[in-house]
């Protein structure tokens, strides 16, 4: 937890920096060990600077391992194909990723993308070295993903925004098994009856819900036995495919 939290607030500091005038820092996102490396840079430096000669070779060291660790993340596994669910009470969204040159954002907002989502998604595009995503219509297919008003298909899996089953009823043969439910404020409806016509996978519940309907949902999923997420307790979550 605790260099968790240092890591945190060395990568605000750092983007705190990147925004000044005429700064040339950009794209810099610090992992765990990356800082623990600086920090022992930063003592090795200390020594060093005190009269301690000897202190140079193991900074040296220290530093090459940063250089050698930063190429080998740059170059490593190939990208992996993942879903990610944003906590921000703004706008639900979905960030649909194929690979790094290739990746769709579906919100319950097409065809724009707020300047609170981007600040918050910003960070994890950057340590994942991808581009801004472009929003995609509520009518959208090619070989990859397939949207239709609020159903999305994506690789193997199937994701529905749960506001299009306020007052509505569905049956298995209208819609196909469900991964992932996202249900956010916007819905109206009664989970229970949902689940009695749809089989349902695993329940989202976004940022935007307020604390008594993520109670009162979190019950209906434990007395229907269907795992959940709750974005406003665990935060945004990475789903590899």
């Amino acid at each position: 937890m605790g260099m968790r939290y240092i890591t945190s607030l060395m990568n605000s500091m750092v983007r705190g920096v990147e925004k000044l005038p005429h700064a040339s820092m950009d794209n810099w996102v610090f992992t765990p060990w990356e800082v623990v490396l600086i920090y022992l840079i930063v003592f090795w430096g200390i020594l060093y600077s005190r009269g301690s000669w000897s202190a140079i070779f193991p900074a040296l060291f220290t530093l090459l391992v940063l250089a050698v660790g930063n190429l080998y993340t740059s170059f490593r596994e190939p990208f992996s194909p993942a879903i990610v669910f944003y906590n921000n009470r703004q706008v639900a969204a979905v960030h649909c990723m194929v690979s790094r040159d290739r990746f769709y954002l579906v919100s319950n907002s097409p065809g724009e993308l707020p300047e609170k989502l981007k600040y918050a998604g910003e960070r994890y595009w950057k340590s994942l070295r991808l581009n801004t995503p472009l929003p995609v219509p509520y009518s959208y297919q090619d070989k990859e993903i397939f949207v239709r008003e609020s159903l999305v298909c994506f690789s193997s899996r199937t994701l529905l925004f749960a506001e299009v089953l306020s007052g509505k009823e569905y049956t298995g043969c209208e819609l196909p098994k469900i991964d992932h439910l996202y249900v956010t404020a916007r819905f109206t409806g009664s989970l229970k009856r949902v689940c009695s016509s749809i089989r349902i996978r695993e329940i989202v519940l976004d940022a935007s819900l307020s604390v008594w309907r993520i109670r009162q949902f979190e019950e209906e999923c434990y007395r229907l036995r269907i795992p959940v997420r709750i974005l406003s307790e665990k935060g945004a979550c990475h789903i590899p495919l």
